[in-house]
């Protein structure tokens, strides 16, 4: 049984990933609806690899980071913040235009990642005793797998329905009401 304190920490990092799971599979099929075109003498291809993986080489500092404000201001508002810029990096997916644009979405999503990975680990050690550790960090990768499959599912559905701006803002703004629910968690220090 998953304790309801655990599950408010699961359902924002579950819901936040949205976006980057779709952006992974949307942005090499539709180039041209991100603004991504041969720029500055470099191919589109190149630049659709860069702002793809620029998150996670970025993650090798902020990492340490995350670790670092999360002893400094304990979880609860590290936590919160990182599922609010997630969110937002989201919608920026949608309504954005320009690769440099883009790319700086995905350094902040980078960032955001590092502190929503850390604080569902975080939280499967606090609120999970000697017994259950192991389970509940399970549950953490799980959650995060089940975003990501809801992503690539119920994304392709939505922008054939809708269209890819809509859906990236449905998707970052049920980050942010998802967001909300992390109120209830209690503010321990690490």
């Amino acid at each position: 049984m998953i304790p309801r304190i655990f599950l408010y920490t699961l359902l924002p990092a579950a819901f936040v990933i949205l976006g980057d799971s779709l952006i992974y599979l949307i942005l090499p099929l539709h180039p041209e609806e991100f603004g991504v075109t041969d720029y500055w003498g470099i191919k589109a291809g190149l630049w659709i690899g860069i702002a793809l993986s620029v998150n996670r080489f970025i993650r090798i500092f902020t990492n340490s980071l995350a670790s670092n404000f999360y002893l400094k201001f304990g979880f609860k508002i590290p936590f919160v913040i990182a599922i609010f810029i997630g969110s937002l990096t989201t919608i920026s997916y949608g309504i954005n235009n320009q690769i440099i644009i883009l790319i700086i979405a995905r350094i902040f999503w980078g960032v955001s990642f590092s502190f929503t990975k850390l604080g569902t680990q975080l939280a499967a050690f606090e609120f999970g005793s000697n017994n259950n550790r192991a389970r509940f960090l399970g549950f953490t990768n799980s959650a995060m797998r089940m975003g990501s499959l809801l992503s690539v599912i119920l994304g392709t559905f939505l922008i054939q329905i809708t269209n890819i701006t809509t859906t990236f803002f449905i998707f970052g703004i049920t980050g942010l009401i998802i967001m909300f629910i992390t109120i209830l968690i209690p503010n321990f220090l690490i």
